[in-house]
């Protein structure tokens, strides 16, 4: 796992109950369950296929479990992984979970940069207590793709207009950005079916 201090906030919030695992008894378990970055997407995806983690993440969402993919994991959410220059190894090609409508082709330039974005920005945001502009950061390889015939579902709008990530429904949905959960809008929404609720707003930069 990559970059794990995406989900810090989680351990602070205590509308959340977070705890890290990668065995199928324990992540059936979950209500929400987050696949993180990953330092080889191509090696970790092949782990998760044969080790039979894909098919209990897969059965998850079946049974109405919200499946959450951040970089890599947003990666291993579509139908395919492809690496042809081995950048990250031996492997050239590596089946995805399938539940998003893409696939991700890994290239050598990397992307780094810190980022201002809006989430779900077809959706109105009628809260205005909330932040409209939400910050977080990209630190990837690998270009993503829709599969044809597929319309743009984007999870954020970046600030110079391009779109990131596949918003399959409120339980299925994944997306480049680091530090999404930083922002108290994005919180929120993640929080909508908790069983506990907060009584205080919850800003984690603060």
């Amino acid at each position: 796992m990559s970059n794990f201090t995406d989900f810090d906030v989680l351990e602070i919030d205590s509308r959340f109950n977070l705890y890290y695992t990668n065995k199928t008894e324990d992540i059936e378990m979950a209500d929400i369950l987050v696949i993180p970055g990953s330092k080889n997407t191509l090696s970790d995806l092949q782990y998760l296929q044969e080790s039979g983690t894909a098919d209990t993440i897969v059965s998850m969402y079946k049974k109405g479990k919200k499946i959450i993919g951040i970089c890599g994991g947003y990666q291993m959410m579509g139908i395919k992984v492809e690496d042809p220059d081995n950048i990250e190894g031996n492997l050239k090609s590596v089946v995805g979970l399938g539940l998003l409508p893409q696939y991700t082709i890994i290239e050598k330039n990397k992307i780094t940069q810190q980022r201002k974005f809006e989430f779900l920005p077809s959706a109105t945001n009628t809260d205005k207590k909330r932040p409209a502009i939400c910050k977080g950061y990209e630190i990837h390889m690998g270009r993503t793709f829709l599969l044809p015939q597929t319309s743009a579902s984007p999870v954020i709008k970046l600030e110079n207009g391009e779109m990131d990530g596949y918003y399959l429904n409120n339980h299925c949905w994944g997306c480049y950005m680091h530090g999404i959960f930083d922002n108290p809008v994005i919180l929120d929404y993640l929080a909508e079916e908790a069983n506990s609720k907060s009584t205080l707003p919850f800003d984690y930069s603060e």
